[in-house]
């Protein structure tokens, strides 16, 4: 089985494509990024665990993730690394952070991984002003939007959404270059609109694959009854839906979650106006709106839902959806 480690910064400048051994992914996540990823970029490409064009791009995210004092590397303080969606455990076998995709009938592992900024994240940028509009949460807020951004309109494209390259869309114009200019996105000539590159397939299948796994771990969530012994019950439609406060005690992007999972549900379907929002705060307010109006951690309690959760896994084990 072959695995597909991509890892981006937040503002996807930089982006390497690692091709790694059972061997690799063996071992825990946190000495991967110090015995691989801290290699030289030069070493890595020369043994095809890295294309010889990413080289460059390699080099920036080390400097990016390390830093380095008497004793050796470090990881630095104000970064961490998320793995499809979800903040990566330096212990657990790197493996763990993989799905599993397909591509022309051949199945592989893929895993899409990110240099983040430990910093409070909110989509609303009414949060950011209400905690102050600091430089830092600003920059929070815009990466985030960014992300979404991309998400979009690389997932509206691999979908049959058609943008006419004779025709200039002021909204369209910075994702169009971005994505020209990293090579995901080309020109069907008989269609005369973009369609997306092998590359441009692989980071699709890559948030595809993550939304898959979202749905396949946390769906079980949408449905939850707990009476008044206790006792915890899934699927019987009298339950509510917890996945959003699930998400969050198991440290799982909500946003993040919520917006793959409405892609790949196809909620957001029916906006066909989609370049005038999607690239703004607010318009990822109104589709995410129930992140919201969500139940909270504060109502619920940890304690309950840890137990919902390790019964809602439980089930899952059960039923043989995860293992």
């Amino acid at each position: 089985m072959q695995y597909i480690l991509s890892l981006n910064d937040e503002n996807r400048q930089h982006l390497v494509v690692f091709t790694l051994r059972e061997s690799d992914v063996k071992r825990a996540a946190g000495d991967f990024f110090f015995d691989i990823v801290a290699n030289s970029p030069e070493d890595l490409s020369e043994d095809e665990t890295i294309p010889k064009g990413q080289v460059d791009d390699l080099t920036a995210l080390q400097h990016l993730i390390f830093d380095q004092d008497k004793d050796g590397i470090f990881i630095r303080n104000d970064k961490s690394i998320w793995a499809n969606g979800k903040e990566l455990d330096p212990d657990a076998p790197l493996k763990n952070a993989f799905v599993e995709s397909q591509r022309d009938g051949v199945k592989f592992m893929i895993c899409d991984a990110m240099v983040r900024t430990n910093a409070t994240n909110s989509i609303a940028s009414e949060d950011v002003a209400a905690s102050g509009a600091d430089e830092g949460q600003e920059s929070s807020l815009t990466d985030r939007v960014d992300a979404f951004a991309r998400i979009f309109f690389i997932w509206r494209i691999a979908n049959g959404y058609l943008i006419d390259v004779t025709k200039e869309d002021p909204s369209l114009i910075d994702s169009i270059a971005e994505a020209e200019k990293h090579n995901w996105i080309e020109i069907d000539v008989q269609k005369a609109a973009y369609k997306l590159t092998a590359e441009g397939q692989k980071m699709y299948a890559a948030y595809k694959a993550e939304a898959q796994d979202l749905i396949k771990r946390y769906d079980i969530y949408g449905d939850v009854d707990v009476d008044y012994s206790g006792s915890i019950r899934f699927d019987t439609g009298l339950g509510r839906d917890l996945r959003i406060p699930i998400f969050e005690i198991d440290r799982v992007d909500p946003f993040r979650a919520r917006f793959l999972i409405g892609l790949s549900d196809g909620d957001f379907d029916s906006y066909q106006d989609w370049p005038s929002f999607y690239k703004t705060a607010e318009g990822y307010e109104m589709l995410l709106r129930d992140v919201s109006y969500a139940p909270s951690l504060e109502e619920l309690g940890r304690d309950q839902l840890k137990r919902i959760l390790d019964a809602g896994k439980a089930q899952l084990r059960v039923d043989g959806r995860i293992s």
